[in-house]
C-alpha cells in the first residue's frame, strides 16, 4: 500500500516523465485482480466442508467486503477424467459448465484488508450426496468466464477409501476401507483400467484389464507383471458409491 501511495504522487506530480511511466507499470502490479481456490479431493457423504480461497483486489478497492459466489455442480467422473487429458484453462472450465448440472449456490463477502496484498479464508460448504461435483468461484454472480476468471475445484464425495502395499514378491494387495470409520468393506468391486492408444481415433483412451474383489478383510491382490511400467488406473465400486482415479498400481519385478 505504501509502494502504491508513492507511485501516485509521482504520476500526479511528474506524469510525463520516465519515473512516472515505471510508477505507473509497478501501480498496475500492485492493484492487479487474482484469486484462486483450493479443495480436499474427497469428502464424506452428507457432511460438512470447506474450501481455501486465495484473493487479492477482486473488488472496489474502498470497499469493505468484497463478493464471493460459488456454485456447485455435478458431473460424470469418467467424463470428466476422459475430457481432462485433452482440455485445460478456459477450454476446460467452458466444457465443465456445460456438462454438469448445477445443485447448490452460494455467495460470500470476504473482508478487504485494503492493502493491495494476497490473503486466504476458509470457506463452509454444506454436505453433499455420494458423487463427483465441480466447485466454481468468481467475483461475478454468473461465473461467465466472458466477463471474469473463474476457479474451480473437483470434489468426490464418497465413503470409500483405497490403501495399497506392494509385497516383497511383486504382489500388490488392495484394501477398501471405510473413509470414516477405516473399517474393511467386502465385496466392493476394483477395476483396473489401462490407457492404450486406439488407432482409429488417434488418441489414449482407458480400456478395463481386470476386476478384482475384494474378500471379507476388504482386500484384493493383484499380481502384476514387472513389465507394466505404466501401471494401471484404479477404479473403485461398492453399491452405489463409487471412488473414480481412486489410485495407480504398478508393477515390479520380484528380483532386485
Amino acid at each position: 500500500k505504501t509502494a502504491d501511495s508513492i507511485c501516485q504522487v509521482y504520476m500526479d506530480k511528474v506524469p510525463n516523465s520516465l519515473g512516472a511511466r515505471n510508477c505507473t507499470s509497478l501501480s498496475e502490479r500492485i492493484r492487479q485482480r487474482s484469486w484462486s481456490m483450493e479443495a480436499e479431493k474427497h469428502a464424506l457423504p452428507e457432511k460438512p466442508f470447506c474450501f481455501f480461497f486465495r484473493y487479492r483486489n477482486i473488488g472496489e478497492a474502498e470497499a469493505a467486503k468484497w463478493a464471493v459466489y460459488t456454485e456447485v455442480a455435478k458431473l460424470d467422473p469418467n467424463e470428466y477424467r476422459e475430457n481432462a487429458r485433452s482440455n485445460y484453462g478456459e477450454k476446460l472450465i467452458k466444457w465443465l459448465k456445460s456438462h454438469s448440472e448445477t445443485v447448490a449456490e452460494k455467495s460470500f463477502e470476504v473482508p478487504n484488508p485494503k492493502d493491495f496484498r494476497e490473503h486466504s479464508i476458509e470457506l463452509p460448504m454444506e454436505g453433499l450426496p455420494i458423487g463427483t461435483y465441480v466447485l466454481f468461484t468468481g467475483s461475478d454472480s454468473k461465473l461467465s468466464t466472458n466477463k471474469d476468471v473463474v476457479s474451480y475445484a473437483i470434489v468426490t464425495v464418497t465413503g470409500l477409501a483405497l490403501i495399497s502395499r506392494t509385497e516383497n514378491d511383486g504382489e500388490t494387495v488392495l484394501r477398501v476401507v471405510s473413509r470414516d470409520s477405516g473399517k474393511p468393506i467386502a465385496q466392493a468391486k476394483i477395476e483396473l483400467l489401462s490407457l492404450v492408444y486406439n488407432r482409429k481415433t488417434r488418441s489414449n483412451d482407458y480400456v478395463l484389464a481386470q476386476t478384482l474383489t475384494t474378500d471379507q478383510n476388504g482386500e484384493a491382490v493383484w499380481k502384476g507383471q514387472a513389465q507394466n511400467y505404466r501401471g494401471y488406473m484404479v477404479d473403485v465400486y461398492h453399491g452405489d458409491d463409487k471412488l473414480i482415479t481412486a489410485g495407480n498400481v504398478y508393477g515390479r519385478s520380484s528380483k532386485e
